[in-house]
């Protein structure tokens, strides 16, 4: 299935597409193209919890990446994503929370109407 687009919102100061895919995860990409905003994707799960979930771990993960607070271990061949280190204050960690406030306010309850609608095409 390709990815479903379910709206663009606010994360911080630029504008974050969101969109709906298969599998059990999700990622995020900051330059998908020269054309389009940066993206957030969210795998489709049985249970809006675990939808949920996955939203809060990529929106945190994309504001704290953008914000210079996610670190990897140099000579880490693996590469391995599970290798990140996040550090930040707690002033930075509120700054994180205000970001990402405003993008799941606006973002849940689309998401969850997308959600619902391709729940019961399945």
């Amino acid at each position: 299935m390709k990815p479903k687009f379910v709206g663009t919102y606010l994360l911080g100061g630029r504008h974050v597409n969101l969109f709906i895919g298969n599998g059990d995860g999700g990622y995020f990409r900051f330059a998908p193209s020269k054309d389009n905003h940066p993206s957030i994707h969210v795998d489709m799960h049985r249970d809006w919890t675990d939808m949920v979930k996955v939203l809060i771990h990529e929106v945190h993960e994309f504001v704290m990446a953008e914000m210079n607070l996610r670190f990897n271990c140099t000579q880490d061949y693996g590469n391995d994503m599970a290798g990140y280190l996040f550090v930040m204050s707690h002033c930075q960690f509120s700054d994180v929370c205000g970001r990402v406030a405003q993008f799941m306010v606006d973002a849940l309850p689309d998401l969850a109407k997308k959600w619902k609608r391709m729940r019961r095409k399945k």
